[in-house]
Parts: C-alpha cells; structure tokens; sequence
C-alpha cells in the first residue's frame, strides 16, 4: 500500500510538471525536478516487485516500463546539463570570447528540448500504463493536462 502510495505521487507530480515543461522551454527547475521524479519512480520500480500481481507478464511489463523509463531522465540531464553550461557561459567575463561556443550550446539544447517534446507521447504512455492497480490520475489532473497541451499545440 504504502509502495503504491510513493509511486502514485511521484506519478502525479510528473504528470503536473510534464506539460508545464512542454509549454515552456525555459522552466529549468520543473525540468529537473521532473528528471528527479523519472530516476524514483524508475528506481523504486526495479527494486520493488508488484507486490498485487506477481505473474510473468506482469514481470516483463515491468522491465519494459523500467528501460523505457531509462531514456526520460537521460534526455532531461542532458538538456539540464546544457542549461547549466549556458548560464555559465552566459557569466564568462569576456563574452565575446565564448560567444560561438554559447551559440551552439543553445542551439544543441534547443535540439535536446525538441526531443523532448516529441518523446512527450510516449512519456504519457509510460505513465499511464504503470500498474497500481488499474488506477488512473483523477479526471481533475487530466483534464489540466490536456487544457495545457491544447495550449501547447496552439502555440506551435
């Protein structure tokens, strides 16, 4: 129960954050909280079996959800590294020096960001299929979610 509890949350914060980061390339902290957010409910998941539904297929789905789980948070450290590397280049006290270098470190997170947006989909699905119990986020949750992404849509 309580395992189902931690999973569920970390699951919801995710869903909160995910279009919040897809309608704003520059919410730096959300992205990396949300990386923080994919790397428990991927470690709690190869460490804790299902406890309700020990079965096989049930196991293989699991480690499925795990390795697609794997590529989430490496895309979003990759794009938080950039982020990092922009601002401090950004505070480099001869700017013109490292202005080619700035450039196209935008330019690779802007890239990076892009792959996000399109692996947006099969983040949704991730969720979406993890096992507690049939259970889905509330329609209140949902619901945000696809108002955000309406928005999102439109913007593009």
């Amino acid at each position: 129960m309580r395992f189902n509890n931690i999973v569920r949350r970390l699951r919801e914060r995710i869903e909160l954050d995910l279009p919040v980061v897809l309608i704003n390339a520059n919410r730096i902290n959300e992205i990396h909280e949300m990386r923080k957010d994919y790397k428990k409910l991927r470690y709690l998941l190869e460490v804790v079996p299902d406890q309700n539904n020990s079965n096989s297929k049930n196991d293989k789905e699991i480690h499925k959800m795990i390795a697609e789980l794997e590529d989430i948070p490496d895309l979003l450290g990759s794009i938080h590294d950039s982020d990092t590397m922009i601002a401090y280049l950004k505070r480099v006290r001869h700017p013109n020096e490292v202005t080619h270098i700035l450039h196209e470190e935008i330019s690779e997170r802007n890239k990076k960001y892009e792959n996000l947006s399109n692996f947006a989909n099969e983040a949704y699905q991730i969720l979406d299929t993890i096992f507690l119990t049939g259970s889905r986020s509330c329609p209140r949750i949902r619901k945000y979610q696809l108002n955000l992404m309406n928005r999102c849509i439109q913007i593009d």
